[in-house]
């Protein structure tokens, strides 16, 4: 699960909107109800034995200096793993660079206080087949 702030104040500066239910939410109400429904999510699957990491995009001056409140958060309510991803630059976020190798290091080791980090990701991919390591999504669309 992605959960890039758990103040809504923080989240409001990085969501534009939440489609819920029907309806549009903007601004502060958006941020929140979408952290309530992440945190419904997390506590369920938690609940459930089930494996969760959480992604965190870091975002330099939105949401670093909350990253390790978030890991602290989550590590309390039983998360297995958290993975920080730097941001790719574009859209709303463009103008800001992302954080180093280093800033990432640095932030992964102060979060490893309170929940396990997933150091070994590059960027993630919605389209990967296969497992860690192992991508066979080459193979899947071969011509025979």
């Amino acid at each position: 699960m992605t959960l890039n702030a758990i103040d809504p104040e923080i989240g409001a500066k990085i969501y534009q909107f939440v489609d819920y239910k029907g309806k549009r939410y903007t601004g502060l109400e958006a941020a929140k109800l979408l952290l309530s429904q992440q945190m419904k999510g997390i506590e369920e699957a938690v609940k459930r034995n089930m494996i969760v990491k959480i992604n965190t995009v870091y975002i330099p001056g939105i949401n670093e200096d909350h990253i390790p409140a978030i890991a602290k958060k989550v590590g309390e309510m039983g998360v297995y793993t958290f993975n920080l991803i730097p941001l790719i630059a574009q859209y709303k976020f463009a103008n800001i660079t992302p954080p180093t190798q280093e800033m990432k290091k640095k932030m992964q080791d102060e979060c490893s206080k309170y929940v396990k980090q997933m150091r070994h990701c590059q960027r993630c991919r919605a389209d990967a087949i296969g497992r860690l390591g192992h991508d066979v999504q080459s193979c899947m669309y071969e011509n025979k």
